[in-house]
């Protein structure tokens, strides 16, 4: 299975001059994205803000107020996952060590120039893995068959 078949969605980035109001507007607008985006201007990702963390600031005592002022360039994460549409997902997944970060975030998807084209939010992850391992004991149970009839 390659991510260009996987369910993934185009959300728009947001581009690292926005500020904290254009991150909160984000959010609101797009409920179901585990992240945000950050792209320079040439569309090429250079980080993320993911919902967890947008959470936190915003839960912390005077967080709207305390992050008000800043850009998303001082609140964005650049440790993040990035893969192309046409990579192998099975190849991506299991070559991951870590997958919290994957689970609880997301996967930022690039064309083969490496700019933005969408995410991989968590759910999707989900449904991704649940696909592989259909495909996998589907191989498995028709292999099973041959034998059985050799």
């Amino acid at each position: 299975m390659y991510f260009n078949e996987a369910d993934w969605e185009t959300y728009p980035a947001l581009a690292m001059s926005a500020r904290w109001t254009d991150l909160v507007d984000y959010f609101r607008a797009q409920r179901s994205a585990t992240f945000c985006a950050i792209v320079d201007a040439d569309r090429l990702p250079i980080g993320i803000i993911s919902l967890q963390d947008y959470q936190q600031m915003v839960a912390s005592p005077f967080g709207h107020a305390l992050n008000q002022r800043k850009g998303v360039l001082e609140l964005m994460n650049d440790s993040f996952l990035r893969a192309t549409l046409d990579d192998n997902a099975e190849t991506f997944f299991a070559a991951l060590s870590d997958t919290t970060q994957i689970l609880n975030c997301g996967l930022i998807l690039t064309d083969d120039t490496g700019r933005y084209n969408g995410g991989l939010y968590s759910k999707s992850v989900f449904k991704s893995l649940i696909t592989i391992l259909a495909r996998v004991l589907t191989s498995l149970k028709a292999q099973i068959s041959e034998r059985e009839e050799i």
